[in-house]
């Protein structure tokens, strides 16, 4: 065969190529959920909290700098599973209790919803909205009308939580 055929069967099988493996349809692109999702994977460890009043005004901010126990972790599992882990101290004489609780999660756009069981943007036990995900820094907001209350003062209405991640 002459060189000049050579040529011609390469591009012929070269054009071929590209035109059927570059369609439309092969490209991926990671859904916003998805990213939001893939980022939140790992440990957090709880910086601070702050309520807002109904004005936005802060009602209180509660920063994580207490020595006698750790700061809450959150850890997001594969297969939709998170961990929580929160410490508090009972009494002056023992060390820090943990209650440690395992949720199933789901992300849908900005919203996380965390609780047991399918269909979990209908019956989540938290909706929270995932203000910031990026590197080592996740900001979270829910309503402090959510259940359970946690305790938050009569003015508050918003709450924004926020986490560096540890792994």
């Amino acid at each position: 065969m002459s060189k000049l055929v050579i040529i011609k069967i390469a591009l012929i099988n070269l054009l071929l190529t590209t035109l059927v493996s570059c369609t439309k349809d092969d490209d991926v692109t990671l859904s916003f959920t998805g990213a939001q999702k893939s980022a939140l994977m790992g440990k957090w460890k709880m910086i601070e909290e702050v309520e807002y009043d109904k004005k936005g005004n802060i009602v209180a901010r509660n920063f994580v700098n207490d020595e006698t126990c750790p700061p809450e972790e959150v850890e997001f599992l594969e297969y939709d599973l998170a961990t929580q882990v929160t410490y508090s101290k009972r009494s002056k004489v023992f060390d820090c209790d943990s209650d440690k609780v395992y949720k199933e999660y789901n992300v849908v756009d900005d919203k996380l919803y965390v609780g047991y069981g399918k269909d979990l943007e209908n019956n989540a036990e938290y909706e929270i909205e995932i203000v910031r995900v990026n590197g080592n820094r996740l900001e979270l907001e829910h309503q402090a009308y959510a259940k359970p209350k946690r305790g938050y003062g009569q003015k508050t209405v918003k709450v924004k939580t926020y986490y560096y991640r540890t792994r």
